[in-house]
């Protein structure tokens, strides 16, 4: 395994990223902030790992009959249209492994996510995955890790699900979370 950076998109002209060595450990505690030109130094010719920001992509846990892939990708947008505000000709959707009749979904807008590719490999990196920032948060077995940054609660679950909120939605979106759950332990 090689070298790679994680970048993060934060907004516009907004960065961070980190390093990682080839043994998948952050290289420095150190992680760095800045516009795409300051970015542009550390990238030049490196594998990258783009995380799009969860308030621009969602991930869900789906559950299907469907095994085949192809069929998957053509069927599964319009089985959960009702769940995106969006067009769905303006959505990129993946999709996870097939595991016990369910998959994780993850879905942006394809423009967004293009634009942030572009802007990278514009700068000499190689992109090599994008992800959604939450699902590479740590997170025990039915657990969730939450996280409130920039005035927005990212939460992520042991199942490959997550999402971001503004903070003045959280305690109703806690509230129903945690309903069939017991309290956690804080």
């Amino acid at each position: 395994m090689s070298e790679r950076i994680y970048v993060r998109k934060l907004e516009n002209n907004l960065w961070q990223w980190r390093q990682v060595t080839p043994l998948g450990q952050w290289a420095s505690e150190s992680f760095y902030t800045g516009d795409i030109n300051l970015l542009a130094e550390s990238i030049q010719g490196k594998s990258v790992v783009l995380l799009l920001p969860g308030q621009s992509a969602v991930s869900m846990h789906v559950e299907t009959d469907l095994k085949d892939r192809k069929l998957i990708s053509k069927v599964l947008p319009f089985q959960i249209e009702d769940h995106i505000i969006d067009g769905l000709e303006d959505m990129a959707f993946a999709y996870g492994p097939v595991k016990d009749g369910a998959l994780t979904l993850c879905y942006t807008n394809e423009e967004f996510a293009r634009a942030a590719v572009d802007s990278l490999e514009a700068k000499g990196a190689q992109v090599q995955r994008v992800l959604v920032d939450y699902l590479e948060l740590s997170r025990e077995e039915n657990g969730f890790t939450l996280i409130f940054e920039h005035d927005q609660l990212l939460v992520a679950d042991d199942q490959g699900s997550g999402f971001c909120v503004d903070f003045g939605l959280a305690p109703l979106l806690l509230k129903s979370l945690f309903a069939d759950r017991p309290s956690p332990k804080l």
